[in-house]
């Protein structure tokens, strides 16, 4: 599950990191990623999500800042059957 987390939150960075060095008016995804990659930066740095006791807690702040960037129903239509 944390290796999930920091694989979209990887992906997050790079993609804010790139947008960055583009144009500077890029548009709405742009602002999108970078209004979610801000986000989970504030939920990082809360001091209150850090402590060892608000692991879960922490997650979840994360997964509601995270996954809803994400259409998991569609990318399952790219899935490979067997």
């Amino acid at each position: 599950m944390m290796r999930k987390f920091a694989t979209i939150f990887s992906a997050l960075v790079l993609t804010v990191a790139l947008a960055r060095h583009g144009d500077s008016s890029a548009g709405v995804p742009t602002d999108q990623v970078r209004t979610t990659v801000n986000r989970v930066l504030i939920i990082l740095k809360d001091p209150a999500l850090n402590s060892a006791d608000a692991k879960e807690a922490r997650r979840a702040e994360l997964s509601k800042a995270i996954l809803p960037r994400f259409d998991f129903e569609f990318e399952k239509s790219f899935e490979i059957i067997r």
